[in-house]
């Protein structure tokens, strides 16, 4: 098992699809090389409420909807609706009991692998792959967002550095002293006050403000050289001389002014056929943008058919 390791974006993909097919939870762990647990508390919390109905039929999960002969419960609908075709009627109808699926309490809680999903009028519970992995990105962002320290902390710190910062004595020197107090390094408390956590500001502090702040570029992107192993231009060929009969996308960047708007180009070798999609700034996230904004209105399928190697070259978008 693959222990200590968050699930991938293509780990979710593929417990999206192996559910649609029917495979339970352990098969799916299996398959990933994660425990079941894992794959379970991943579908469970991951879950997507959508209250729809099924073709024809408007979202209604009354218990009693289907021997329901009342009309205009709501006194917003005509006289020739029944109450079971309507949204709004079971807010106000004194029999209103909610149904759920039992099929829902069990694994693996979810309706995509139901084949009278298109029927059905109750609520439904899906799991995305895509809705999943944006979660997960926004809830890992949000962890390491803020302050490691609690009211408590902040206000012993605030009041122990700031009178000795305007006495004149220098940050280094009051943490070089204070190191029981201040359990923090000393970027980490410049950090602080920049933000704003302390009563002290920058302006209180004369090494702060007597040097300009170094420039950094944040634009540029690190790529991990881990992610090559396998997939250099000498793999590359190696796997076209096994698989002639695919067709090679090559995918690039036309700048003009460095830094400024830009294209992707996307070209088809066979047949010749040319891609382009602008971009505000040349940057990896809108190159994902414009890759799955093509995924979602081709779908899997003929995504894959579509795009089955891809060829890039090194640069950090």
């Amino acid at each position: 098992m693959n222990k200590y390791k968050h699930l991938t974006f293509d780990d979710r993909l593929t417990i999206e699809k192996l559910i649609k097919n029917g495979m339970f939870f352990k098969a799916i762990g299996r398959t990933i090389g994660k425990d079941c647990t894992t794959v379970s508390k991943e579908v469970g919390g991951r879950i997507r409420f959508r209250r729809t109905g099924g073709l024809g039929r408007p979202f209604n999960d009354c218990l009693h909807r289907a021997d329901c002969q009342r009309g205009s419960t709501c006194r917003e609908c005509p006289y020739t609706i029944l109450c079971r075709q309507c949204t709004s009627c079971h807010k106000y109808c004194s029999r209103y009991e909610k149904e759920t699926c039992p099929k829902l309490a069990i694994a693996p809680y979810v309706c995509n692998a139901c084949t009278r999903k298109h029927l059905c009028t109750l609520g439904k519970q899906e799991y995305s792959a895509r809705e999943a992995q944006k979660e997960y990105q926004a809830v890992l962002t949000e962890s390491r967002c803020g302050i490691a320290l609690s009211a408590e902390e902040v206000t012993a710190i605030d009041e122990y550095i700031t009178p000795l910062i305007q006495k004149g004595q220098s940050l280094n020197h009051i943490l070089a002293n204070g190191r029981d107090m201040v359990m923090c390094s000393e970027k980490t408390v410049r950090n602080y006050i920049h933000q704003g956590v302390f009563t002290i500001r920058n302006i209180d502090l004369p090494d702060q403000v007597r040097y300009r702040p170094r420039k950094s570029k944040h634009d540029q992107f690190k790529v991990d050289k881990a992610c090559r192993i396998g997939r250099t231009f000498v793999d590359y060929l190696a796997f076209l001389e096994r698989h002639a009969h695919l067709h090679v996308v090559q995918m690039d960047t036309l700048e003009g002014t460095k830094g400024g708007p830009c294209l992707l180009t996307m070209v088809f070798t066979d047949p010749r056929f040319l891609l382009a999609f602008w971009r505000q700034r040349n940057t990896a996230r809108s190159v994902l943008e414009d890759i799955d904004w093509l995924y979602d209105i081709l779908g899997h399928d003929d995504f894959v058919r579509l795009f089955p190697v891809i060829l890039l070259d090194y640069g950090g978008e």
